[in-house]
């Protein structure tokens, strides 16, 4: 019993340290829209992947931050759950797939990708977050 309460106590204080104290790492707003072939794409995901983002002097922070975008294509940035990023380069990758297509009388189809590979699978797509944040950031992508 000792040895399972034990274990316990240690997890919740490692998980305290990844999240409870996400207030010590600096972050920095980024928002910004993706349009593909010029108009908004709506419920893509937006993932920005550290390069050279490393954990502060607490061993905090280093992580990726994500969003969906919206009906108008445009996307707020989050760390875990905690808005904003840490300044830094990151790669970007964008997708969105389609719903299966599900029907009775046929196999169901699966989701697929609806953004070419070259921004997400196979991204190529970097950006630098200052230390001011980022606002306006726009993604033109097109679809070949």
């Amino acid at each position: 019993m000792f040895r399972s309460g034990s274990l316990l106590m240690v997890s919740m204080v490692l998980l305290a340290g990844c999240f409870g104290r996400s207030g010590e790492i600096d972050l920095v707003n980024v928002t910004g829209q993706v349009l593909l072939e010029g108009k908004p794409l709506s419920d893509a995901n937006v993932e920005f992947t550290p390069i050279d983002v490393m954990p502060n002097a607490k061993g905090l922070g280093g992580a990726g931050a994500s969003a969906s975008t919206n009906a108008d294509g445009e996307f707020d940035l989050y760390t875990a759950s905690q808005r904003g990023v840490q300044p830094g380069n990151y790669q970007v990758r964008i997708s969105k797939f389609t719903e299966p297509v599900v029907n009775e009388n046929a196999p169901m189809k699966p989701a697929r990708e609806t953004v070419p590979a070259k921004y997400n699978t196979k991204s190529e797509l970097t950006v630098e977050v200052v230390d001011s944040g980022l606002s306006d950031l726009t993604f033109e992508l097109d679809g070949k």
